[in-house]
C-alpha cells in the first residue's frame, strides 16, 4: 500500500500489513527501535534511532485485531519499486479530520485488507519459511 497523508507522501515507504500476533517477527534490532506517534497517535511509527528509516508500524484494526504495517523498502531481497502496491487516500482522511494534531477524537486507523495474491505486498521468503514480512531493524 501506498498512502498520500502529509507524512507517508513524504516517507516513500510501501507498505505491507500482517497481524501483528502471530504475522510479524522483529528478528534483530530491538534495542535500536525508536517510537513517534502523530495526528490521533493511535499508530505507533517505529523507526532505527540510529539511521532514522521508519522499517514498520503498530495499530490496530476496529475489530481490535493488532497489525504490523511494514516498509517494504526494507525487507532484504525484495524489490518494492516492482510490486503494484494499492492506492490509500491519507490525504482526504486527514481533509476531513478536524483540529490541530493530537486532539481529535480517537479513530481507529484504516488497514488494507491482506490479499496474498500475485503482485500483492506479501513476499515468500523461502530462507525463513514463513512468508510473512519480517523487518530488520540497524545495521
Amino acid at each position: 500500500m501506498i498512502c498520500n497523508c502529509s507524512r507517508c507522501r513524504r516517507l516513500g515507504a510501501v507498505l505491507a500489513f500482517t497481524p501483528l500476533e502471530g504475522g510479524f517477527r522483529l528478528e534483530r534490532g530491538a534495542e535500536a527501535v525508536s517510537e513517534y506517534r502523530f495526528s490521533t497517535g493511535t499508530i505507533q511509527h517505529l523507526f532505527c534511532a540510529t539511521c532514522g528509516i521508519q522499517s514498520h508500524s503498530v495499530g490496530q484494526m476496529p475489530d481490535g485485531t493488532r497489525m504490523a504495517g511494514v516498509n517494504v523498502n526494507c525487507l532484504e531481497g525484495v524489490d518494492a519499486r516492482a510490486l503494484s502496491p494499492k492506492l490509500h487516500d491519507g490525504a482526504s482522511f486527514q481533509a476531513r479530520s478536524s483540529g490541530a494534531f493530537g486532539t481529535r477524537p480517537h479513530q481507529p486507523p484504516s488497514w488494507p485488507s491482506p490479499d496474498p495474491g500475485e503482485g500483492s505486498l506479501w513476499p515468500s521468503d523461502p530462507d525463513r519459511g514463513t512468508g510473512r514480512p519480517v523487518a530488520v531493524v540497524g545495521p
